[in-house]
């Protein structure tokens, strides 16, 4: 998909990708067509995985642990005491500015 949209008559000039793997999966379509990052195409993942910080990505940076122990403590909740309204509760991230993102491109 990534190769797809940078082989656009007017490609993107940043991508936000889902996670960090996929992230990952931009960087290869770009260098692999000769695309300069951050120069010509700024990156960004989103977790935080460790990999992220080995190969300079940024990323937006999310509790992984905590959010899985909240999942947890929700679902045993509705276990024990099932009720009919969700709950809904926002955890923090932050962005992690590393060596994938820049300025845009010049035109």
């Amino acid at each position: 998909m990534a190769k797809a949209m940078l082989g656009l008559r007017e490609p993107p000039t940043a991508i936000f990708a889902a996670s960090d793997t996929l992230a990952f999966g931009v960087l290869e379509a770009a260098r692999d067509l000769g695309r300069r990052i951050p120069e010509d195409l700024s990156v960004v993942g989103y977790d935080d995985i460790d990999m992220a910080e080995v190969v300079g990505l940024s990323t937006m940076h999310q509790l992984l642990f905590e959010s899985g122990k909240l999942g947890m403590e929700l679902l045993l909740d509705l276990v024990r005491a099932p009720r009919a309204n969700p709950t809904c509760t926002l955890l923090p991230t932050k962005l992690v500015v590393r060596s994938t993102t820049g300025p845009p491109p010049s035109p």
